[in-house]
């Protein structure tokens, strides 16, 4: 369990290494209010550079995983690796992952069992293998991806199941960087900028006015965001692990100018 930390920087190198920032053999990993970032692994084979969870579940909560990297042949979820566990992303950012070998896939989850999102963000993630979605998300044989409230995966926005639109990393978050892989290979593909934006872990804020504002549950699962600040703050929750605050009314009671001793 992980709670309002950072788990930045760690790596294993081997062939089939696992899980450079988090590892779990059969336990539950369960991360709220932190970020996973600039973990790795190295190898071929090598699995889940931010997350690795052999049978048990991952719960993401208010959370950020970013910069995560696998690389080596047949290397897989360069964000989040679960090869029987659940993974359940909730009012989570999962962006500037990457995986790089051959055949590699899932360069923001990768998991062998069902992925359910709830008001989430899996985008800007990169990986080698080419075909619709395994950039962000990779599924094996018969799985699903189970979505609840509003949801940004990779190019596409949902209400519920029901794709309502195409969007951009630069419609999406407030500012963007290009990936960079395990390999040290510049990409092509943006993802959102990891920055202090306040409280005790870095976080990536999203557009104001953009399409992940205002787009998730009218009732949230979390009441506050990653931050700590008030979740919602408009109409319904915003979309990812940041929540934008609106900002107080400014009201002008005279247009006169006052002479004081700042004049």
């Amino acid at each position: 369990t992980v709670n309002d930390s950072t788990v930045i920087g760690n790596s294993t190198a081997a062939g089939s290494a696992e899980g450079g920032g988090i590892f779990s053999l059969s336990g539950a990993v369960t991360v709220t209010d932190s970020t996973v970032s600039g973990n790795s692994t190295a190898g071929s084979g090598s699995e889940g550079g931010g997350i690795y969870s052999n049978s048990g579940s991952v719960m993401v909560t208010n959370s950020t995983v970013s910069g995560n990297s696998t690389a080596g042949d047949g290397s897989e979820g360069g964000g989040i690796a679960s090869i029987l566990g659940a993974v359940t992303p909730t009012n989570s950012t999962v962006s500037g992952n990457s995986t790089a070998g051959g055949s590699s896939e899932g360069g923001g989850i990768r998991s062998g069992t069902d992925v359910t999102l709830t008001d989430s963000i899996v985008l800007g993630n990169v990986s080698t293998t080419g075909g619709a979605g395994d950039d962000e998300i990779s599924l094996g044989a018969g799985d699903q991806l189970v979505l609840t409230g509003g949801n940004i995966v990779g190019g596409d926005r949902f209400e519920g199941a029901s794709d309502v639109g195409d969007v951009t990393a630069t419609e999406v978050f407030a500012a963007t960087e290009e990936v960079i892989d395990g390999n040290g290979n510049a990409t092509g593909v943006d993802a959102g900028v990891l920055a202090d934006n306040g409280g005790p872990t870095e976080t990536i804020l999203i557009a104001v006015d953009g399409p992940a504002q205002e787009a998730g549950l009218v009732d949230p699962e979390t009441m506050t965001d990653q931050r700590g600040e008030d979740r919602p703050t408009g109409v319904a929750g915003d979309l990812g692990a940041v929540e934008i605050q609106e900002l107080g009314s400014l009201v002008v009671t005279t247009t006169a100018d006052i002479v004081d001793d700042t004049d």
